[in-house]
């Protein structure tokens, strides 16, 4: 990992960045053994948990993605590149993950009703467990960010920080339908200045553009997440659109949301060519939405298409 930093960080910045991959590097080994000496016990509810979350996971690694391509448009693509990716999907997927066991804790109260398959509402995975790995997951998602670039460990770190705003009491901002939409619409941008800060240390006008598009895009069509857990979110007493407008109305509001804001984004950026495409991918949503029978399994369906759409994204700017 230091001579990654080395050859990641050129300039007068190789120093700094031999540092931070030497300590980065040591770090990591320390709270691998810290890590494991708490997971001498079986392993395999954690990994349970974490396969559960791919299909989300896969959202923001796509969105890291599109901020290392939107950022390195500017710039002559090089065989770097794709480790920025990979270090960055790295990166991404573990502080997702961590953060994830830290909603699982704080939602124990309210898993009761809405998500009891859960390892911990099940009592498979101890409080222990998942606090340690929320915390060991997280740190190593910031420290692998940080191996290429400080600025991206940055970057990473403010994304952790939101979800723990989010999270969290006293603020824990997901409890509000307005707030909760908001935190996703942050969530989901920040990460798009993670990928871009991976390349440089300074985000171009069109990865800004797109962070604009986005702070709408997002929150529109984010309470395809609450459907699923109408009837528990409001046993809980949690506030958002589905308990207040119904799963019904807002399946309805998200099918035509959807392809609406897909096909608005490709005009914006002026793919005319690819609109079909991104027409399509939403209509993929509103299919989904309309034979959606109430399980749980439309919060996953609906995650993988909107990875898609920002597959399409990092490739309508690649092409155009």
């Amino acid at each position: 990992m230091t001579f990654g930093a080395v050859v990641l960080m050129p300039g007068p910045s190789s120093i700094l960045g031999s540092v931070w991959g030497g300590g980065a590097t040591v770090t990591i080994a320390l709270l691998l053994a810290v890590f494991s000496f708490g997971y001498r016990s079986d392993l395999s509810p954690v990994l349970d948990r974490i396969l559960s979350m791919l299909p989300i996971t896969f959202v923001y690694i796509t969105l890291t993605g599109v901020g290392v391509v939107f950022q390195a448009d500017a710039t002559a693509w090089t065989r770097t590149n794709w480790l920025y990716v990979v270090t960055g999907f790295v990166s991404m997927s573990l502080a997702h993950w961590g953060q994830w066991f830290i909603n699982d804790l704080t939602d124990m109260d309210t898993d009761q009703f809405s998500n009891a398959d859960r390892p911990l509402s099940q009592g498979t995975l101890s409080e222990r467990q998942a606090l340690v790995a929320g915390i060991t997951l997280m740190t190593f998602g910031t420290l692998f960010g940080g191996v290429v670039r400080l600025e991206a460990a940055v970057a990473i770190f403010a994304w952790v920080g939101v979800a723990m705003v989010y999270t969290l009491p006293p603020l824990r901002l997901k409890d509000g339908a307005y707030s909760g939409m908001i935190c996703f619409g942050l969530l989901g941008t920040v990460a798009i200045l993670f990928g871009s800060l991976l390349i440089s240390e300074t985000p171009t006008q069109q990865v800004w553009l797109l962070v604009a598009v986005l702070l709408v895009v997002i929150p529109l069509n984010s309470s395809y997440q609450d459907l699923p857990d109408e009837e528990g979110d409001a046993k809980a007493g949690i506030d958002n659109f589905v308990v207040r407008y119904g799963s019904d109305r807002i399946s309805r509001f998200l099918a035509v949301s959807f392809p609406l804001s897909f096909a608005a984004t490709a005009a914006v950026f002026g793919w005319y060519l690819a609109l079909p495409a991104f027409a399509l991918l939403g209509l993929a949503v509103t299919y989904l939405l309309m034979t959606w029978d109430g399980g749980d399994e439309i919060d996953p369906q609906v995650s993988s298409v909107i990875g898609l759409f920002f597959v399409l994204l990092a490739v309508s700017e690649f092409l155009w």
